[in-house]
């Protein structure tokens, strides 16, 4: 088993931030992602999707956001931007490790992965509100290329 002072759950723009703020305290941490490349969850969503707030408003602590301060990035960009922000800073991003369960224990908590388990006196859920997307019961009546849906409740 590892032991970490906190554990933190999803390397999206939360866990990154948090993970930056941590190690500029020492502190020992990781982030788990279940994905394969740090941003994915964004390379993920549907192509034409573009943030609906400017560059300058979606960067992270410590690094600007890439290109004219003005405009609004794509989801690729974005995804792109987390994969630097975590590669600029060395961020302890351990990716394919989904998290099978959490569990309180004596000492903090327990965290097992596929693969293994992992303690912490601290554990940060930063999965984000989207990971399960909600397809309304009438899109099964639309024609297979009529409408492209990936709406998240």
């Amino acid at each position: 088993m590892h032991d970490y002072e906190v554990i933190i759950i999803g390397g999206g723009q939360s866990g990154l931030a948090l993970g930056h703020f941590l190690q500029q305290r020492q502190v020992r941490f990781v982030i788990l992602d279940q994905n394969g490349r740090v941003g994915d969850s964004w390379r993920k969503r549907y192509d034409s999707l573009v943030l609906f707030t400017s560059r300058k408003h979606n960067a992270l602590p410590g690094l600007a956001f890439p290109g004219e301060p003005h405009t609004v990035p794509t989801k690729d960009e974005a995804a792109d931007y987390l994969e630097l922000y975590a590669s600029h800073f060395q961020l302890p991003v351990r990716l394919n490790t989904a998290v099978v369960s959490v569990e309180r224990t004596a000492s903090g908590f327990l965290v097992q992965t596929g693969h293994e388990a992992l303690r912490a006196k601290n554990v940060v859920v930063a999965t984000g509100p989207f990971q399960s997307p909600y397809i309304p019961p009438f899109a099964g009546q639309l024609a297979p290329n009529a409408v492209s849906l990936h709406t998240a409740h």
